[in-house]
């Protein structure tokens, strides 16, 4: 089918932590991430949507800077339009992490136009959403139900000088305010219960 349009996207991503504990391993105090994310969306037909992302990213402690701080995660997804509530979601995404690196992505959507309620059923990160209020301007601000996988590895330092990769995964239930332009911008805010936290050296 003949391509109908394409979306450019390029924008920048930084991330940091603050560790505090376990007390029994020499993890650093602070790690930091910066990815610039680089996708595309093409519109293939009325009804199907391809979306892919490469993010580039620096994963480090500023201990240390070697090649294990470099990660490129990805991600390449279809969207199918089922009818004007439903849409049908499958893909891949690489996590660029030791402990988990592809992961599929399936499920579905329903997003009726003008609806109250969004619901994301989308592994790995499903989420509900609905809106409290709405503005002339066309903005509104949602309330948000989801779930999903956190962490990621970074490169840092030991205790003794030596270098090494830290995976730190856990499970997270999130609940928060979206509030979302009528130009498509989303800003949140979240607060979440964060349980099953595992931390793991390549070493």
């Amino acid at each position: 089918s003949p391509t109908r349009s394409m979306n450019f996207l390029l924008d920048t991503n930084f991330g940091a932590r603050w560790l505090n504990g376990p007390e029994v391993t020499d993890l650093p105090p602070y790690l930091f991430n910066f990815l610039i994310d680089v996708g595309h969306t093409i519109d293939v037909t009325d009804g199907l949507t391809v979306d892919g992302m490469i993010s580039p990213g620096w994963f480090t402690d500023f201990s240390n800077k070697g090649p294990g701080s470099l990660r490129l995660p990805w991600h390449v997804v279809t969207h199918y339009k089922l009818d004007d509530d439903w849409f049908w979601e499958t893909g891949v995404a690489d996590l660029a992490r030791d402990d988990i690196h592809i992961l599929p992505v399936i499920g579905a959507v329903y997003a009726p136009k003008d609806a109250d309620v969004r619901l994301d059923l989308v592994f790995p990160k499903p989420k509900a959403a609905r809106r409290i209020r709405e503005f002339e301007s066309g903005d509104s601000v949602w309330a948000t139900l989801g779930g999903e996988l956190g962490g990621g590895s970074w490169a840092i330092g030991r205790a003794d000088h030596s270098s090494d990769v830290v995976t730190y995964r856990d499970y997270r239930l999130t609940t928060g305010l979206e509030t979302r332009t009528h130009n498509g911008q989303i800003a949140r805010i979240e607060l979440g219960w964060v349980f099953n936290r595992a931390v793991e050296y390549r070493s």
